[in-house]
C-alpha cells in the first residue's frame, strides 16, 4: 500500500482553492465588463 502525505495533500488542496478563487474573480470581472458593454454603451442622454 502507498502512503499518502497529509501535508502534501493539504498544500495541493490549498493551491487548487486559490486557483479556483482567482478564476472566479476573473469571471466576475468579465461579467461586469460585459454588463457595462451590453447595458450602458450607446445610451445617449440617460
Amino acid at each position: 500500500m502507498a502512503a499518502v502525505d497529509g501535508d502534501e495533500e493539504t498544500l495541493s488542496l490549498v493551491t487548487y482553492q486559490a486557483a479556483y478563487q482567482a478564476s472566479a474573480r476573473v469571471l466576475s470581472a468579465i461579467d461586469e465588463a460585459l454588463d457595462v458593454l451590453i447595458n450602458k454603451t450607446g445610451i445617449v442622454g440617460r
